[in-house]
């Protein structure tokens, strides 16, 4: 097996990559189990300073990457979230619907985000 550092990617015969990276190291099969198959889940493979893969700790997130991903995954939900409104509102648009429709759809979108971001407020 190969590894690109640039890419922190794993190539196995470089004749199947037409873009095959020049920065790619062989590396034995027992290596390629070291960090690949045996990884313990809780860390990651990272390029290490030699171009060689190497094994760190996952890093906790912050507590505001936290609430970011909360919030953006809220605004994403198809059911509850503020984008469905937001999208709603350019099909209403594209579809040359009232200007009123359109506005509703929009205002609708704003006061959800409102309320979701007032769900996840920032850390002090």
């Amino acid at each position: 097996m190969y590894y690109s550092a640039m890419k922190n990617s794993w190539y196995d015969d470089p004749a199947n990559y037409p873009d095959f990276p020049s920065d790619a190291v062989e590396l034995s099969a027992a290596q390629y189990d070291e960090f690949v198959r045996f990884r313990p889940v809780d860390k990651q493979i990272v390029p290490g300073p030699d171009g060689l893969p190497m094994i760190v700790e996952i890093p906790v997130p912050s507590q505001r990457e936290q609430i970011e991903a909360k919030r953006l995954q809220a605004y994403a939900d198809p059911i509850t979230g503020s984008d469905r409104f937001f999208s709603e509102a350019a099909r209403l648009q594209m579809m040359g619907a009232a200007e009123s429709e359109i506005q509703v759809a929009r205002q609708t979108g704003l006061n959800r985000y409102a309320e979701i971001q007032a769900s996840f407020p920032w850390p002090e």
